[in-house]
């Protein structure tokens, strides 16, 4: 007996140690797959950003054939770092920025990654400064950064401080071409595409921004039925879990579950009063468009068939708005679930008008999901979480990295600007594959805009704080081309850490150049001669700021003479020309732009000036760029139809060529008169009202006479006459 209990107690302790090790066995398998699938998901986020990172490279690479030296180079992309603000001494007589108080400006400091890695927060770093316009900007930086769930109240407060920036992020994303639309709602009756100024995306993502549709508050009818029967289900779980627990009934709410039983009733009826009066306006409003459309017999069907559609819509309403009340307590919830999903269907015309994204202009408001209600209250941290959101849900793309680059084409200046990348989303789509059903990515797929399939790219330009504000919110690198990086990097160092205090201006920790002499210098202005340093970045000149009241009906200057003298003009010769004419009021393209051109396109440069210059010379210009693409049809049309004066001219280099000095005296003096006749000789003949021009034999006749009655003429007679 004794030895069958020990035997008995060894087997029991073996069993337990086998099941103890079998225990610790599979903990430990758990412990690895689950690293395991941790480690592939953070190598497959590895590999995409690092695929993202090659792309983007890609996109700024530079062209290798460039001979022009005066366009900055970037170099390879190095990520940066925000490391805090700071402010600087601006050496200029002009006060533009908001923050430039006491002649101060607040900039950024940005180190590279690495640097924010390693180095210690005593000592100095190589940094780039970014100079900001406004105090908004700085605002906008530091929500971003502190990343604090913000309410409704206050996010709208702060949108209108991205929105409201003109040619910045907002303007430039691609609204029209990538808004989705697979309603095909953006084409007129033959499938054409309608002009992208009459598309609504842009509209549509101005009004998310500035609280259209947002997520879990919407009071369309659709979304309070809904929520309604989100809040009858939720009632019935409890009700169901309490009956589990055997509760008695009298513990089960009493007299509260009477009233939110009647409350609910209540809310029932009164969406579905409003869902009736709806639709008799709708009623209405189809029984006038059939008045009207009385002499059109297939149109009439079409609209009759409309008619009896929602005449049995409200029909069945009403009639379960008389079921309402009429049964007990314990069905009418059911009942009443039923009825609120039918208002739901009905509010989207059974899906028929269901929104594409947010706020669609034309369609029925998106429906909430529980998750949508449940993450209403404090959904984003910054502006930048809004319009991330919009990106994906409106225009079906996402950012994949961010860049600052240099903006301006003039020598000596460097002034940093923003890119942001987009990339389209690559939707996904099942198939099968040897009997094996497998998910690949669906290139066709274009959710109704033509050439913005899945993959394709756009860089969006934009400022600076933006692009660093997108990095901060969509968790990608704020980059900046080494070469640049190198040019413009100076040493500074912290001041003052950041705070997490309530005040959100103090997030960002302070910092300060160790070159106390260091100050800003404006775009395009001389540099000062005191004993200040200058920043080698500069703050961007406000050239598109000419007041409209100093600028002339027709342009009075004309700088560019003759097509060998528009030849000889370099990139920063053109910008400068452009800046310096009356009659150019845009924006110039940044160096990448131009630098990325390849042979056989037009300059962007040239596509500006062109058609500002002296008319003479842009034909002559367009003649030869014809013939060199084998257009001599154009070329041909272009020759014909040369102005009097271009023959002028022509005929001048012809006779200066021969030597016939007297002729070409003769020559100019009739191409000086011929330009004196019209109002603006950049414009083609026939451009504008021939009215605005002098008529020829009128002048001709005026100077005639003119000539005959100079004073010179009566010798001393009109002396003293003035």
């Amino acid at each position: 007996m004794y030895t069958l209990s020990i035997l008995l107690l060894v087997l029991i302790v073996h069993r337990s140690n086998a099941f103890t090790s079998v225990s610790s066995r599979t903990e430990r398998s758990i412990n690895a797959v689950t690293t395991t699938t941790s480690l592939a998901i953070s190598v497959g986020q590895w590999q995409e950003t690092k695929k993202n990172q090659k792309l983007v490279e890609s996109l700024f690479a530079e062209n290798e054939n460039d001979a022009d030296d005066s366009l900055t180079s970037n170099g390879r992309l190095i990520p940066l770092h925000l490391r805090g603000q700071g402010s600087l001494k601006v050496s200029s007589n002009i006060t533009r920025f908001a923050t430039a108080t006491e002649s101060k400006q607040t900039v950024l400091f940005l180190s590279t990654t690495a640097a924010a890695l390693d180095n210690d927060s005593s000592s100095p770093v190589s940094s780039v400064l970014l100079p900001l316009k406004s105090t908004g900007e700085l605002k906008l930086l530091s929500f971003a950064v502190a990343k604090r769930p913000l309410s409704k109240s206050l996010l709208l407060t702060l949108n209108g401080l991205l929105v409201n920036r003109d040619g910045a992020l907002f303007d430039n994303l691609p609204w029209a071409k990538w808004s989705v639309d697979p309603q095909q709602r953006n084409r007129d009756a033959a499938s054409n595409q309608i002009d992208s100024k009459f598309h609504a995306g842009k509209r549509d993502a101005y009004y998310r921004f500035m609280g259209k549709d947002w997520q879990g508050r919407s009071a369309a009818i659709g979304n309070v039925a809904l929520r309604l029967k989100y809040l009858l289900e939720s009632d019935e779980n409890n009700n169901s879990d309490d009956d589990d627990d055997g509760a008695a009934p009298s513990l089960k709410g009493g007299n509260n579950d009477m009233d939110s039983d009647e409350s609910q009733t209540a809310l029932a009826t009164r969406i579905l009063q409003l869902q009736i009066r709806e639709s008799q306006m709708e009623l209405a409003g189809m029984e006038a468009e059939l008045a009207a459309a009385s002499g059109d017999a297939d149109s009439q069907d079409e609209l009759c068939k409309i008619k009896l559609d929602l005449e049995d819509k409200i029909a069945n309403m009403e009639n379960d708005m008389a079921k309402i009340g009429s049964v007990g307590s314990t069905t009418s919830a059911t009942m009443i679930g039923g009825i609120l999903e039918n208002v739901v269907n009905w509010s989207t015309k059974d899906g028929q008008n269901a929104a594409p994204y947010r706020g669609a202009t034309g369609y029925a408001p998106i429906l909430d999901s529980k998750e949508d209600i449940a993450g209403s209250l404090l959904p984003y941290t910054s502006p930048f979480d809004l319009l991330k959101e919009i990106l994906e849900d409106q225009l079906n793309a996402k950012v994949i990295g961010c860049v600052l680059e240099n903006t301006s084409l003039l020598k000596g200046n460097v002034v940093l600007g923003g890119a942001v990348v987009l990339q389209r989303i690559t939707p996904k789509k099942t198939t099968k594959i040897m009997g094996e059903e497998v998910t690949i990515n669906d290139y066709e797929e274009d959710y109704g805009n033509p050439n913005a399939k899945g993959g394709e790219m756009m860089i969006v330009e934009c400022d600076s704080d933006e692009a660093l504000g997108m990095a901060l919110a969509c968790n990608v690198e704020l980059s900046i081309g080494s070469t640049l990086f190198e040019m413009t990097s100076v040493l500074g160092e912290e001041k003052i850490q950041g705070k997490n205090t309530e005040h959100i201006m103090d997030t960002l920790a302070v910092w300060q150049s160790v070159d106390a002499s260091m100050s800003l210098q404006v775009e395009g202005e001389r540099q000062s001669q005191g004993n200040t340093n200058q920043s080698p970045v500069s703050m961007p000149g406000a050239f598109d700021e000419m007041s409209s009241e100093s600028k002339a009906l027709f342009p009075v200057d004309s700088p560019v003479k003759s097509l060998d003298e528009y030849d000889e003009m370099t990139n920063e010769v053109k910008a400068k020309t452009l800046l310096e004419m009356s009659n150019f009021n845009g924006r110039l393209p940044r160096p990448r732009v131009v630098r990325q051109q390849s042979e056989s396109s037009t300059n962007p440069l040239d596509e500006l000036l062109i058609p500002l210059i002296d008319e003479s010379v842009r034909r002559q210009f367009r003649i030869r760029d014809a013939e060199r693409q084998g257009d001599m049809e154009l070329a041909k049309e272009l020759r014909a139809s040369k102005s009097k004066r271009q023959e002028a001219l022509e005929r001048i280099e012809s006779a200066r060529a021969n030597g016939e000095d007297d002729l070409v005296d003769q020559l100019e003096s009739e191409s000086e008169f011929l330009e004196s006749l019209r109002a603006d000789i950049t414009q083609d003949e026939g451009a504008y009202s021939r009215f605005l021009d002098r008529d020829d034999w009128y002048e001709r006749d005026r100077q005639a006479t003119a000539e005959r009655v100079k004073k010179s003429s009566f010798g001393t007679l009109l002396d003293g006459i003035e």
